[in-house]
């Protein structure tokens, strides 16, 4: 095998072009491929990726290699990661090695043997994702996705620098780091005084927590936070994008674009309130009208009228799924299957 990987890699190696390898062990490259090839042509199909797998070094340079995947790969070694240089991007989902290379992205998912140790030898990063490690630390990085690392620790985050994008999914943290945009679904730890300590971000997810109130953000995601109150919707400025799935509000706040599905408290005074909007989703609530935006979905709203249909301006999009209205509205875009009274020779106006 080994001759093989000789015979095609040196042909690549000194192209500018030809820089990205992914190295899959062998018995999923049989599973995805049928059958071993590493023919030129088989290369230059896959974008010049080369799959293969070792015990040990083969007889080849490194150099060259700006990035390589060696997911699922149990037989890299440490000696292999040494043997690199700098790299773009490096990925060893569940692998077993103990040490990491120095590249812009890491991505070292379920590697149960990378320690504290190793994160503090690593240099700044782009990103960085190590989901479902051991590890207590984190490095210094723009984008880090620690999810399901349950050992992180409250002082690894308050050690880290400003973010661009930071997820912490099914931690135990109860704070935040400073990041524009924040994932922290799932995260029961987390307190509203973590909240309040957040300055304005880009984007906030926090599916499923126990928080009370909400950070200012253009884009949240707070679905399933069964203790948001009304109170902290009243709080919020104007928003692009506004997610809420069931959760126990009664109002909305303004926003570009509004997603209350399965929101068995929101009102037909809360509708009213509401300016234009991009896009609307409304679907399995209990409101007899709708707002006015370029896209409305209100499928399994059994409450909603032919007088909410009739008060409707042309739309780009429509989706009323399961709906008892006999009539649709004008629209570039409708799907009313499996609405019962919809005919086919029902009024659209």
């Amino acid at each position: 095998m080994f001759d093989v990987i000789r015979y095609v890699i040196p042909q690549f190696l000194d192209l500018e072009t030809k820089r990205s390898y992914r190295l899959i062990n062998k018995e999923v490259n049989q599973i995805a491929c049928k059958t071993l090839m590493f023919d030129i042509d088989y290369v230059k199909y896959q974008n010049y990726m080369i799959n293969i797998s070792f015990t040990k070094v083969p007889n080849i340079s490194f150099k060259n290699i700006r990035s390589i995947d060696c997911c699922e790969c149990k037989n890299i070694t440490d000696d292999v990661i040494r043997a690199l240089h700098k790299l773009k991007k490096f990925i060893c989902q569940s692998t077993n090695i103990s040490i990491l290379p120095i590249a812009d992205e890491i991505n070292c998912t379920g590697c149960e043997n990378i320690t504290d140790d190793t994160i503090r030898a690593l240099p700044k990063l782009k990103r960085f994702c190590c989901r479902a490690t051991s590890i207590s630390i984190l490095p210094i990085a723009d984008e880090i996705d620690c999810s399901h690392c349950k050992y992180i620790t409250d002082d690894a985050i308050r050690a880290l620098p400003k973010l661009k994008y930071f997820n912490c999914k099914f931690t135990n943290i109860t704070i935040l780091p400073i990041a524009d945009e924040i994932k922290c679904s799932y995260c029961a730890n987390i307190t509203d005084d973590a909240i309040r300590a957040l300055p304005k971000l880009k984007r906030f997810k926090c599916i499923d927590t126990n928080i009370s109130i909400l950070p200012i953000a253009d884009e949240i995601d707070c679905s399933h936070c069964k203790y948001i109150t009304d109170d902290a919707i009243r709080a919020l400025p104007k928003l692009k994008y506004f997610r809420c799935t069931s959760i126990n509000i009664s109002i909305l706040p303004i926003a570009d674009e509004i997603a209350c599905t399965s929101c068995y408290n929101i009102t037909d005074d809360a509708i009213r309130a509401l300016p234009k909007l991009k896009k609307f989703d409304c679907w399995q609530t209990n409101i007899s009208i709708l707002p006015i935006a370029d896209k409305i979905n209100c499928s399994c709203c059994y409450n909603i009228t032919d007088d909410a249909i009739r008060a409707l301006p042309k739309l780009k999009e429509f989706s009323c799924l399961e709906t008892n209205i006999s009539i649709l509205p004008v629209a570039d875009e409708i799907d009313c299957r499996r609405c019962k009274n919809i005919t086919r020779n029902c009024d659209l106006l």
